[in-house]
């Protein structure tokens, strides 16, 4: 074989072998994750729950500042309506009674 010959059968390997080395490794990448995938399903799992969790929970908290400040309404109102009245009545000009002497 003449180095020409030699070059041509080189140049018509290469392909092949590059080829076959991507292949090997995309093989080994594949096998690792399949390794690594129940993993991170798993944790995927997981933090959806908390995730869930976290919503339900801040729904809670939502309802129960809303109670909250219900509360606080209608403690403010049955506190200050009275007092509201009262200024009222101080502040109405006095009527004067002319049938009293």
């Amino acid at each position: 074989m003449n180095l020409e010959e030699t070059t041509t059968l080189e140049a018509r390997e290469t392909p092949a072998a590059e080829n076959r080395h991507r292949m090997a490794r995309w093989a080994e990448e594949g096998q690792h994750l399949l390794r690594i995938l129940p993993g991170i399903l798993a944790e995927n799992d997981r933090l959806r729950a908390r995730a869930e969790a976290a919503e339900q929970e801040c729904e809670r908290l939502r309802q129960e500042i809303s109670e909250v400040g219900d509360t606080l309404r209608k403690a403010l109102t049955e506190t200050f309506q009275p007092l509201s009245e009262a200024l009222q009545r101080l502040r109405a000009p006095q009527r004067r009674n002319f049938s009293e002497p």
